[in-house]
């Protein structure tokens, strides 16, 4: 297998993260950090690139908030020194996705949350390999999620791992790919194979564990489906098609390449005539927890673990 294309998104993804370590702050605001992160990626990549080298949105999910969250319309939030903030961006070259997060906060009363999420990110990817079961993952990074204890106002609280939150192999030009690692003890027994590249990814919470869909969907990737749309909305789809392919997008993504005004309308279509699959935050049930996230993304041969994300 070429792993070249991987290793370019890699390069990618690698320097905007050491740009981010000085860029990210208190009192600077989300829709900031998400235009800084996309216009790296757009000045890094080449310009024939699918969405300009931006393999989904980049997602800045603030504390309850573990994942799938991106500034949307005029409203907008500006960091805080006790926030804690997953920042979780692609990078894809022809096709080929670099998926990789980390978390920032300035507070260290939830150092013990990062902590446990990177040490369980790195302790997989040190101990995967060819024919790894899945669920050999899970006992891995539940045990060291369990491991962590936090502070917050005098009690001392276990840390969990969030069990309805995975990690995933990642195909061309498709995010998700098939396979689902489970960072909690479960009875899944696929294996790991030669050839596998895996986001490799666990969410910690200081609180129940579990997460809900949230509001509003900001995530959309095309899916198969042959059933009649307005005109309008077959005009959409074609710029889907034509722009993103398979990749995950958002709605201001869309507004440069239509001259629809009410694309919301067309989404909701597409979506409702299975054109369209969406993607909505997702929510602790606890909302007054913070969650964090580390994620890398490895290249599983036959004798090694490359991890091509890391080493930042």
């Amino acid at each position: 297998m070429d792993i070249s294309n991987y290793y370019k998104a890699a390069s990618i993804h690698k320097k905007i993260r050491k740009e981010l370590d000085a860029y990210v702050d208190e009192n600077i605001s989300l829709i900031d950090i998400c235009s800084f992160i996309e216009t790296k990626i757009k000045h890094y990549s080449d310009k024939t690139e699918i969405n300009n080298g931006i393999a989904f949105p980049v997602g800045l999910s603030l504390n309850s908030i573990a994942a799938h969250s991106t500034p949307f319309g005029n409203t907008d939030i500006y960091l805080k020194k006790s926030d804690v903030l997953k920042i979780d961006y692609g990078v894809h070259v022809g096709g080929c996705i670099i998926d990789s997060a980390f978390t920032w906060t300035r507070d260290n009363t939830y150092r013990p949350l990062l902590d446990a999420s990177r040490e369980a990110v790195d302790t997989i990817i040190n101990h995967i390999g060819v024919d790894t079961m899945i669920s050999e993952i899970g006992t891995l990074s539940e045990e060291i999620v369990y491991s962590y204890e936090i502070e917050e106002n005098g009690v001392l609280k276990p840390i969990k791992p969030i069990e309805n939150l995975c990690g995933h192999s990642i195909l061309p030009w498709k995010i998700h790919g098939g396979k689902l690692i489970q960072n909690v003890r479960n009875s899944d027994s696929t294996r790991i194979e030669e050839n596998d590249v895996l986001a490799i990814e666990v969410f910690t919470s200081t609180g129940n564990g579990a997460t809900i869909l949230g509001a509003p969907n900001t995530h959309f990737m095309l899916s198969d489906s042959n059933r009649p749309v307005s005109r309008r909305s077959e005009e959409l789809l074609s710029t889907i098609k034509e722009k993103f392919r398979t990749l995950a997008f958002t709605q201001r993504y869309i507004a440069p390449h239509t001259p629809i005004k009410y694309y919301d309308v067309c989404l909701d279509e597409l979506y409702r005539k299975g054109y369209l699959s969406r993607h909505p935050p997702l929510i602790e049930t606890d909302r007054q927890c913070k969650t964090a996230q580390f994620e890398d993304t490895i290249f599983v041969s036959e004798n090694k673990v490359i991890n091509l994300s890391g080493n930042i």
